[in-house]
């Protein structure tokens, strides 16, 4: 009887400590998933917009300096 009622409580334990851990470690994994679908798309855009910002910077920089170029008046 101790013997079944051993087994009884083994296996009660096991299937708690198994549904608890697996839910648990299912839900982490949801929301390691969902962190990445969602960040993932807002970091490449972030990068296009940095990249976009560098360029157009570069762009105006060289703009201002042939300005300054041919903005001297002419000496002969």
């Amino acid at each position: 009887v101790m013997l079944a009622i051993l087994i009884g409580m083994l296996t009660v334990l096991t299937w708690h400590f198994t549904r608890a851990y697996t839910t648990k470690s299912i839900n982490t994994l949801a929301y390691g998933l969902r962190y990445e679908l969602l960040q993932r798309p807002i970091l490449r855009m972030w990068n296009i917009l940095n990249s976009t910002v560098e360029i157009t910077m570069a762009q105006v920089k060289l703009s201002e300096y042939v300005i300054r170029q041919y903005d001297k008046p002419i000496t002969q």
